[in-house]
C-alpha cells in the first residue's frame, strides 16, 4: 500500500506543533522575598506580575502558580503540596 504524501505532511505539521506547545502555567518556588524572585524550570525571575494579596505573605521556599502569557509572567496563587 502506498503512503499518502498529504497524510505524511499533516503528520509532520502535528509533530512540529506538539513540540512548540508550552504549558500555560507552572509551579514555581519563591527564591527570595526582598527583592522577591521565583524560579521554575531552571529560570529565575525577578520581574513579573503578582496577585496583590500575595505580595507581603510569601516566604522563601513557598510554592506558587505562575501563569505565562507570551513574555509576561503572573504569580497568581500560593499552593501547598499534600
Amino acid at each position: 500500500m502506498e503512503t499518502n504524501p498529504f497524510n505524511e505532511f499533516i503528520n509532520m505539521i502535528r509533530q512540529e506543533v506538539a513540540r512548540e506547545i508550552k504549558p500555560s502555567f507552572y509551579i514555581a518556588k519563591v527564591v527570595n522575598t526582598s527583592p522577591i524572585s521565583i524560579a521554575f524550570e531552571g529560570i529565575e525571575l525577578s520581574s513579573f506580575y503578582i496577585n496583590s494579596s500575595l505580595s507581603d505573605s510569601l516566604a522563601a521556599g513557598d510554592s506558587v502558580v505562575v501563569l505565562r502569557e507570551g513574555d509576561n509572567f503572573v504569580v497568581s496563587e500560593k499552593v501547598l503540596k499534600i
